[in-house]
């Protein structure tokens, strides 16, 4: 598959590209230490930042002016979907993998002996075994 680049036919989409997302770094950054204190401690703010960069490039890029929108709200919400996914795949990795971090484990419900001895007696001793 073949990928189109849409920037050939608009002059200076480029810049005005490159100047739209150094506009809102600033953006990226509270994003991502907003969004730092709600992951465990193995996605550090450099992995929230960096992908925070791809939903806001992503933001850029599909932005559409004629919605009525403003772009810093549809950008937020890219850029926190972006974070959103890339945590969730480091947890994800972290915990198949046996690092730093895994989730508590549930333990298993227990077992009928353990769970109910006195309805377990009176089967047995219903059904003579």
């Amino acid at each position: 598959m073949k990928l189109r680049n849409n920037t050939e036919s608009i002059p200076n989409h480029g810049a005005a590209r490159d100047a739209a997302i150094l506009q809102d770094l600033d953006l990226v950054n509270r994003i991502a230490r907003r969004f730092q204190r709600r992951v465990p401690p193995c996605v550090t703010f450099d992995d929230l930042a960096s992908a925070g960069m791809i939903g806001l490039i992503h933001a850029v890029d599909r932005f559409d002016q004629t919605r009525g929108l403003k772009f810093r709200t549809y950008a937020q919400h890219r850029i926190w979907g972006a974070m959103q996914d890339s945590s969730a795949m480091k947890t994800r990795f972290r915990e198949l993998n046996g690092g730093v971090f895994a989730h508590p484990r549930q333990p298993s419900a227990p077992r009928a002996t353990e769970f109910r001895p006195r309805r377990l007696a009176s089967i047995r001793s219903r059904y003579g075994v």
